[in-house]
């Protein structure tokens, strides 16, 4: 009976060691990561002694227990802090591990590559950067992340004046977009998406050939829905904005015919007699 007790006692003890360290390292998590958000609030104004001091914070937490349920979240911070900090090399350390030792958190390892790249950008290693940033593209072709770098990549090349690879970097672009439609036919949400990068690619190209037929593809296939009746409105007013009247006025008349209650209807007959009122008299 007496050893019986004995390692019930034992038990109870062991169970509540682990609850109390439990609530400890959530407790300094707690604290750890309020630093953190404050600094991410201006993270180009916060000073190294705020950085460091969080980054010995989420240190703590591992040294108590590197196994913790929620390390990864602390590594990740630390990782991030580096970067803030503009040590990038101990940045780049951490987020490579980050991503070797949880691989099945794909969010996670996604923005730590997007890091990688980033940090090698800031030290001017674009060629690195770009490998970086392409081998995202490839591996993870369905994110937001993935389809904007296309544009960010551009915007860098914008920059440089470099404006022939800023084109060809947005038509390869169109290229990828149009290809995950054609492998992925069913999937509608995705599809919406993907439509809004080609249009948004179209005017950065000022190809506003590409955007009317993107937007007339739309329009067609998607005729008795609220995405319809706004791809034809903005048809209406694209063309109206290239001072092509006539066409505009029609537009804006099919809208008026296919969507009489809907939310822009009398918008659309304002604009209609105002365009009116400035073509020449026949």
């Amino acid at each position: 009976m007496e050893k019986s007790f004995t390692i019930l006692w034992l038990a109870i003890i062991i169970l509540l060691t682990g609850c109390t360290q439990e609530y400890r390292l959530e407790r300094m998590y707690y604290h750890a990561e309020k630093k953190y958000m404050e600094i991410l609030k201006n993270p180009f104004q916060a000073n190294t002694e705020q950085v460091d001091e969080a980054i010995a914070d989420f240190d703590k937490i591992i040294h108590i227990n590197p196994n913790w349920d929620g390390i990864k979240n602390v590594r990740y911070a630390i990782a991030h802090l580096y970067f803030l900090k503009k040590d990038f090399g101990s940045a780049r350390e951490k987020f490579k591990k980050i991503i070797s030792d949880f691989p099945l958190q794909k969010e996670m390892c996604l923005q730590a590559r997007c890091f990688i790249g980033l940090s090698y950008q800031q030290e001017d290693k674009w060629d690195k950067a770009l490998v970086v940033f392409e081998k995202i593209m490839n591996d993870y072709p369905l994110t937001q992340m993935s389809m904007s770098l296309s544009h960010y990549i551009a915007k860098y090349y914008q920059n440089d004046k470099k404006y022939h690879l800023a084109e060809e970097v947005l038509r390869n672009a169109i290229t990828k977009y149009e290809k995950i439609i054609n492998d992925y036919p069913y999937e509608k949400r995705l599809i919406i998406v993907i439509e809004d990068f080609i249009i948004k690619t179209y005017e950065e190209l000022n190809d506003w050939a590409g955007v009317v037929n993107t937007l007339q593809k739309i329009v067609v296939r998607d005729h008795n829905t609220d995405r319809g009746a706004q791809s034809l409105y903005r048809l209406a007013k694209i063309y109206e904005s290239k001072n092509e009247i006539k066409k505009a006025i029609n537009i804006y008349n099919q809208f008026i015919k296919d969507y009489p209650d809907h939310k822009f209807a009398s918008i659309a007959k304002a604009k209609v007699h105002s365009l009116q009122l400035t073509l020449p008299n026949e």
